[in-house]
């Protein structure tokens, strides 16, 4: 079916060379005009360029009143800031995706995921005079939702621990995650097609699915709090979008319409 979806278009951006020479020292978070200081922003921001060759890229999105990434793109930020699909944000200089860098943001109080985004925007626009305009544009959209009438789900969906969802909490994880870690991330194992997602709602989960089918897939399950999530799929040639499956897995309790 077709529906109307929103696009991001970067519409003016600071070089790269200009943001850093403009860009508020580390120590103290940068001077806000009149315009953003009533945006929603974090209590004290760092930026830093990541330059170390072959360093994993680390997300720490799920602590409470923290953005924490390491070694990411620009591009990457503005598409969680936003919350769309890498392909509907358009217009950007080619360096938003190739260079990197380094976020940690702390807020004075615990944060909702709206609420974090919001201030992640903000984050944009002060330090990288980010400017994006959102347009309507029409195109095939398909939906995440519970299998099941009586909405039970399969045995490979399960709850987070709550043993993890209080390190979440507390913020006691703050390096970045190995594989196999059980308390975040999506761990793809290409030799036998498994991917596995831990302490991941289920927004995230549909942007992910995205991600890797040639598809925009939005959450419609209803379901709120953190899941574990184990599914297989073929990611032999990560070059290129997988084919949508025609069935997907009964053990998971949640398909696409």
């Amino acid at each position: 079916m077709k529906l109307l979806r929103m696009a991001a278009v970067v519409a003016g951006l600071l070089s790269v060379t200009s943001m850093m020479a403009q860009r508020a020292p580390a120590q103290g978070a940068p001077p806000q005009s009149p315009q953003s200081s009533a945006k929603p922003a974090f209590e004290a921001a760092s930026v830093k360029r990541n330059t170390t060759p072959g360093q994993p890229i680390s997300k720490r999105l799920q602590l409470a009143d923290r953005y924490l990434v390491t070694n990411d793109s620009l591009s990457d930020v503005i598409v969680f800031a936003y919350e769309i699909h890498p392909r509907h944000l358009v217009g950007m200089p080619a360096w938003m995706a190739s260079q990197r860098f380094d976020i940690s943001a702390k807020a004075d109080h615990e944060v909702t995921d709206t609420e974090k985004r919001a201030m992640v925007r903000t984050l944009l626009e002060t330090r990288f005079n980010l400017v994006v305009r959102v347009e309507v544009r029409e195109e095939t959209v398909y939906e995440l939702v519970v299998a099941r009438s009586d909405g039970r789900l399969g045995p490979n969906i399960q709850p987070t621990s709550a043993g993890c969802l209080a390190l979440i909490k507390s913020g006691a994880r703050m390096a970045p995650l190995e594989k196999g870690d059980p308390c975040g991330g999506a761990f793809p194992d290409i030799a036998s097609a498994n991917l596995r997602f831990f302490a991941m709602e289920m927004p995230a989960f549909a942007r992910n699915l995205s991600g890797l089918y040639s598809e925009t897939i939005v959450d419609r399950t209803g379901l709120t709090g953190m899941f574990d999530v184990a599914m297989k799929a073929s990611i032999a040639d990560r070059s290129v979008n997988q084919p949508f499956p025609a069935q997907w897995d009964p053990k998971l309790g949640i398909h696409v319409t």
